[in-house]
């Protein structure tokens, strides 16, 4: 997993590394015959740049045309040159057609197919991902919008290598600003989960197909989102079972000077997943629902909870009785969880089972049972030594609502013993500074540092 020794504390592969590397690529060495090197990096969005170290009113680099100008062309040429056969892009610059053209353009120019996604709600950025037609093919993509208050989106790409196919998947999650962020990391990561499973569902043959995960998941391989992957059957590149270097290499320097490690390349194949990624971020949604009522509201039982809902007392709840619930009990605008007004007409519409605008108890008890979070909620408290002082807290009971989203794999298969067809991960290429905790020296190119796996397939 360590990187070559010319690569060790460099800010970029020296040109010998670079050529051999190409040369690797035309005349693959013979154990590695069918591999494929894949990257993620997050390149940092010249409109998100800070040129000051004051975050209040800061200049950004969007308003220095030099400058990220040369920037790009640095990371464009490091792409070609240093970076794998597919490759996964975040913080693109799609809002500013200058950017693009530069970007986009030159990625084609130099042999590489190129699927865009931009973010929603007129962000500047978005996700790219490149494949080197010499190695692999595009086949078909989507887009997935989460549609959420971060504007997050994500890809679907099914590539064909050789003789092999297989899913990519493309995301930048939340920031974890809060407390809330986790949550909402984690309902992106319920929802990316959903759409993977539908594609499985809509396109024959893609169930078979091993995914391959890059990101920028903007949390730890210790955090909450990497063990929900791990319970559904993902397995880290990095790291590759190495607990001690999963906890040490660090891939991102945020604006706070926080080094982390939250660049990865996650594999699940066939044979380690579930039969269906059942991920349901109502679900999770609906747990914390529940955790509130109980905690701020001391409702006993699910019926009392929805006799109290019920303001008009006519035995059913109507939708705005719903979304009143949800912003009474702090789900909605700042410091919230944020549900957006569209993920609120979902979480009503899915109680509906009537489609008539009509809840009734027996809806109501098929997502909320009071009952049920009460009494996991007094284990959290026990187990933590929450007091009643301490307040609401969504992290308290984060792991409670990721069960309720998605029961974990029962049996996972290990990646050494992959059946044909499947992804074994290589080895991890990271600058070796990083791969003890330290920022390589004099790189400026982003933020981020590209993560490269070479995957072998089965």
């Amino acid at each position: 997993t360590r990187a070559p020794k010319q690569q060790r504390c460099a800010s970029r592969p020296a040109p010998a590394v670079a050529r051999a590397r190409a040369a690797a690529r035309e005349e693959p060495h013979a154990e590695l015959a069918h591999a494929l090197r894949v990257t993620t990096w997050n390149i940092l969005c010249p409109a998100y740049k800070r040129l000051t170290a004051d975050a209040s009113g800061a200049a950004r680099e969007a308003d220095d045309g030099g400058l990220w100008r040369r920037r790009l062309e640095r990371q464009l040429e490091t792409l070609v040159e240093d970076c794998g056969d597919v490759i996964a892009i975040q913080e693109a610059w799609l809002a500013d057609d200058e950017a693009r053209a530069l970007l986009v353009g030159g990625l084609e120019a130099r042999g590489f197919q190129v699927v865009e996604t931009p973010r929603t709600g007129g962000r500047a950025d978005g996700l790219l991902t490149a494949v080197r037609r010499s190695a692999a093919e595009v086949l078909d993509q989507s887009s997935v919008l989460f549609n959420d208050c971060a504007d997050r989106v994500a890809q679907l790409v099914r590539v064909q290598a050789e003789s092999q196919q297989f899913l990519l998947v493309n995301c930048h999650l939340l920031f974890p600003h809060n407390s809330n962020s986790t949550v909402i990391r984690l309902r992106e990561t319920f929802k990316l989960l959903e759409a993977l499973q539908a594609y499985r569902e809509s396109v024959p043959g893609a169930s078979a197909l091993p995914v391959v995960a890059c990101g920028d998941w903007n949390g730890s391989l210790q955090g909450r989102v990497s063990r929900f992957l791990r319970s559904q059957g993902f397995a880290s590149c990095v790291g590759n079972g190495d607990e001690s270097e999963a906890c040490r290499y660090i891939s991102h320097r945020n604006h706070h000077g926080e080094l982390i490690g939250c660049d990865n390349v996650w594999i699940l194949n066939p044979s380690a997943s579930r039969e269906s990624l059942t991920a349901d971020w109502r679900r999770a949604v609906f747990a914390m629902i529940e955790a509130k009522i109980v905690e701020d509201l001391g409702h006993a039982s699910t019926a009392e909870a929805f006799a109290a809902f019920d303001r008009n007392a006519n035995a059913v709840l109507e939708a705005d009785e719903i979304e009143a619930l949800i912003e009474e009990l702090g789900f909605t605008g700042e410091g919230s969880i944020g549900l957006m007004p569209g993920e609120v007409s979902e979480l009503v519409d899915a109680m509906d089972s009537s489609n008539q605008g009509e809840i009734t108890l027996a809806d109501f008890r098929s997502w909320i049972d009071v009952e049920s979070m009460r009494d996991a909620y007094k284990r959290v408290r026990q187990a933590t030594s929450i007091w009643e002082e301490d307040g609401w807290d969504p992290t308290q009971i984060v792991d409670t609502a990721t069960a309720r989203a998605a029961p974990a794999c029962a049996a996972l298969a290990s990646t050494s013993a992959a059946v044909a067809g499947e992804v074994i991960p290589g080895k991890v290429e990271l600058d070796e500074c990083a791969l003890d905790g330290s920022w390589p020296p004099d790189f400026d190119l982003s933020d981020h540092l590209p993560v490269s796996a070479t995957l072998r397939f089965a």
